[in-house]
């Protein structure tokens, strides 16, 4: 996921939805936050966990 946000794969996509193209590259960026968060917080929880 993170890999297909890097390029303009990401991006005409999100243009053809009707966002205008200066406001892309902080959509992105918000979108690769959210999912280094979200990994973030799995991985943390996962190293929590009480190994049996």
């Amino acid at each position: 996921m993170l890999l297909s946000l890097s390029g303009a794969d990401a991006s005409w996509p999100l243009h053809d939805h009707s966002l205008p193209l200066d406001r892309i590259p902080d959509v992105i960026a918000n979108v690769v936050d959210l999912i280094v968060t979200q990994l973030r917080t799995r991985v943390v929880a996962q190293a929590l966990k009480p190994q049996l």
